[in-house]
């Protein structure tokens, strides 16, 4: 999988090739930053619904950062195995951590950004 950072870059790309957003980052005291796959090759038959395919997995985001976890898990059963299997593993990471964030109690301005410290 080919990732970017940053909405300007993922912006001249999406010209060329089908560009996904997938997590946001914090980084110290920077601004998030988002990260996004580049989807070069496509397989025919992806092409066809390629659209729908496009806004699901772009709705699984927003329902991720509104912590709305069963429509992302449904979203998430239609969209793996779609990219050619690309990001299939970060589809498996996000279920992975929908499951976890499920059972605990988060706070009220949670965003769903993944926050990195240097030291």
């Amino acid at each position: 999988m080919n990732i970017i950072l940053g909405k300007e870059r993922a912006q001249e790309l999406k010209e060329k090739y089908t560009v996904l957003e997938l997590d946001t980052f914090c980084i110290n005291d920077l601004p998030p930053i988002k990260s996004y796959a580049v989807i070069e090759n496509l397989p025919i038959p992806e092409m066809f619904n390629l659209d729908s395919m496009i806004d699901l997995h772009h709705n699984m985001i927003d329902h991720y950062h509104k912590k709305e976890w069963n429509y992302c898990l449904d979203a998430l059963e239609h969209l793996h195995g779609r990219w050619n299997g690309e990001i299939d593993s970060f589809y498996l990471d996000i279920t992975d951590r929908i499951k976890q964030l499920k059972s605990q109690p988060l706070v009220e301005d949670w965003t769903g950004y993944i926050t990195k410290t240097s030291e």
